[in-house]
């Protein structure tokens, strides 16, 4: 009985673990068609590896992804050669390094592997890749992975544009020196790009990274006003927000650059301001554009009053010259008087020499290019540089090797020589020595580009000063360049400029701590052969003959020049504006033999008038006198009928009037008759 009862709970047993496990199947058959039914509609693709790497399965999703058939995927390993895949840096991506590899080595998972693959279209798409191993109980090692894969290939295009639009950005930034700051109030931390430390003159990391640090930059006369401004916009509300503020900033070199700082206010939830975000732009070119435009109109303006005062004093002078000539011409006068006579000539000369110099600002003079001695005027500019320099700076001159002619205008060298001295002297504000040298020279050319080998005149001004840095000196001519708080910038350019139009050439050699020195090499002249000692009492005025129109609008300077000429033979026709001279042409019954004209005169000017004239007569010779040359009437002198016609600067004295109209009328040259 026992036995059977035995066999009866055996075969309960036995029933009841073939019902649990009957059970069980169908449970678990029902589990995998859930499963298998829930990864195929995955959007992810998934694939199972196993044990030797190859793919056993995969989802619908794992096809459309990868864009190859279940036929095509199956039965691979992530080994096999077909693969063509990259990593995100574009090299290739070897099959051992899959991360399902690597699990089936391993047994650790791996999330997020990024790659890209190349489909059959040739297309590529980018996944990123998880992988997890699966193990038997009691295995340390994985029989299978399962890897499953997102198509990220849209976000990574995103990715791509947002890359290519910052590069844009950046590129755009870097152009505009502009940069991107962002204050945090609460904090009290800055954040700023690394554009922004270039233009603050630092180094990307060496910025404090406060409020405070960033104020520090800015120049102590703005820090003021820029605070000012910034508490004004946190406190103003929400209509108030934007602030724009133009300041200097010091870079640790010492100089001194301008920015346009913008800036806008940010607001929490509630409105309350948290802090503020905005760009600084580098404006350091602009505003020097704009402080040379400033220049520019201010010494504009300064030069019409230059050269509107310089033309009434030329005026004044050839009339007092006149006068003082004419004088001096009698025979019989007091020694006294004759003495102020000859003081007033010579105080006439040199206010000529000063207006010279006045129109030469201007840049309004008549150039009046003559034969002259270069070493002569060095010596003659000496007493003048004296009382220009200072006693602190001692003048060494080294002159006296003999003559250097050159060709030129003295009122211009003397600039040069003046703006170079008077350079040389702020480079020395604890005293120095200023040398010039006079001498002539031979260059070989080698050491030129522009000078071929020959002699030449050389100006040589050196001092003992602070020198030229390297970067300065490759600007010191650029026109508005200075170094100076009061400087205009003009002066070396100025220098340049003189010496270059005469065809000569200026070179700098410089070193800090130890002066500089300005050489000029001018073309040599030949020596002049009727040279006359101007200290020699004047010489009468070559007398002469024949009928001239003389049209001059300042009464006193023609009633003298009619009278100097008159006084020497000639008969003068003289009217005071162009119309009444073509009244005074039209109704004269002799012959004309010369024009001579003021230029500038009012309702018609000088080179109309003689346009007129010349109409009636065209081979009368014209001679033209002013005081200035007005630049605004260069198309009219440009005029072909008049193109040979001579002009003679004023101040001008009878002497030197007369030569002119006798080399004009020499006997060579017949009268020409007016047409009645």
């Amino acid at each position: 009985m026992q036995r059977l009862r035995d066999e009866r709970d055996r075969l309960l047993r036995e029933n009841a673990e073939l019902r649990a496990r009957a059970t069980l199947d169908e449970q678990l058959n029902s589990d995998a068609t859930r499963y298998e039914l829930i990864v195929s509609k995955l959007a992810e693709g998934v694939v199972l590896h196993g044990a030797d790497g190859q793919i056993l399965t995969c989802n619908p999703a794992a096809t459309r992804i990868l864009g190859l058939s279940f036929d095509q995927i199956a039965g691979r390993s992530s080994l096999d050669p077909r693969w063509q895949a990259i990593r995100e840096d574009g090299t290739p991506f070897s099959g051992d390094t899959h991360p399902a590899m690597i699990s089936l080595r391993t047994g650790e998972a791996l999330s997020d592997v990024i790659m890209g693959v190349r489909k059959p279209d040739g297309s590529l798409t980018w996944i990123s890749i998880h992988s997890q191993p699966l193990f038997h109980d009691g295995h340390e090692m994985p029989h299978a992975v399962v890897a499953s894969f997102a198509d990220i290939t849209a976000f990574k295009q995103s990715e791509a544009r947002a890359r290519v639009s910052e590069q844009k950005l950046r590129f755009a930034l870097e152009v505009a020196r502009m940069g991107i700051w962002q204050w945090n109030a609460e904090t009290g931390r800055v954040r700023w790009s690394d554009a922004v430390a270039g233009i603050f003159g630092l180094e990307p990391g060496a910025f404090a990274k406060t409020y405070e640090a960033y104020v520090s930059l800015v120049h102590p006369a703005d820090r003021t006003s820029f605070e000012a401004t910034v508490q004004r916009t946190l406190t103003s509300g929400p209509a108030n927000d934007d602030f724009i503020i133009e300041h200097r900033v010091l870079h640790p070199d010492g100089t001194t650059h301008w920015v346009a700082n913008f800036g806008r206010v940010l607001r929490n939830e509630q409105g309350t301001p948290v802090g503020m975000a905005g760009t600084v732009t580098d404006i350091s070119a602009r505003k020097s554009l704009e402080d040379q435009l400033v220049l520019s109109q201010r010494m504009q303006t300064v030069g019409r009053l230059a050269g509107g005062v310089a033309h009434d004093f030329n005026n004044l002078l050839t009339a007092i010259l006149g006068c003082s000539e004419l004088g001096l011409l009698h025979r019989d006068l007091d020694p006294e008087v004759r003495d102020s006579l000859e003081t007033i000539r010579e105080a006439s000369e040199r206010a000529a020499r000063l207006t010279k110099q006045l129109l030469s600002f201007a840049r309004k003079q008549v150039l009046e290019l003559e034969v002259f001695d270069l070493e002569e005027l060095v010596r003659d500019t000496q007493r003048l540089l004296s009382r220009i320099i200072g006693e602190d700076v001692e003048i060494q001159m080294q002159i006296g090797s003999g003559p250097a002619w050159i060709r030129a205008d003295r009122a211009q060298i003397e600039q040069v020589v003046v703006n170079l001295a008077v350079n040389a002297r702020d480079a020395m504000p604890s005293g120095g020595v200023l040398g010039i040298e006079v001498a002539v020279r031979t260059r070989d050319g080698s050491t030129s580009e522009s000078l071929p080998a020959g002699s030449y005149a050389l100006l040589e001004v050196r001092d003992t000063g602070h020198g030229i840095d390297a970067t300065t000196l490759a600007h010191i001519f650029d026109p508005f360049f200075t170094t100076k708080t009061e400087g205009t910038g003009l002066g070396l350019s100025t220098c340049y400029g003189i010496v270059k139009q005469l065809g000569g050439e200026i070179l700098v050699a410089s070193e800090v701590g130890r002066g500089s020195r300005f050489s000029i090499y001018l073309p040599l002249a030949l020596a002049p052969t009727d040279r006359v000692d101007a200290k020699l009492a004047p010489v009468a005025p070559r007398s002469g003959s024949g009928r001239i129109l003389l049209a001059e609008d300042d009464a006193v300077v023609r009633a003298t020049v009619e009278r100097g000429l008159r006084a020497i033979g000639y008969e003068v026709l003289s009217a005071a504006s162009g119309p009444a001279a073509l009244e005074l042409l039209a109704s004269a019954s002799g012959a004309i033999d010369l024009l001579i004209s003021d230029i500038v005169m009012p309702n018609m000017t000088g080179y109309e008038l003689a346009v007129r004239v010349r109409q009636q007569l065209p081979k009368l010779e014209v001679l033209f006198v002013s005081g200035y040359a007005d630049r605004s009437l260069d198309r009219e002198r440009a005029h072909p009928t008049i193109a040979d016609a001579i002009h003679l600067p004023k101040p001008y004295t009878v002497s030197r009037l007369a030569e002119v109209i006798a080399e004009l009328l020499s006997a060579s040259r017949m009268p020409f008759f007016s047409p009645r």
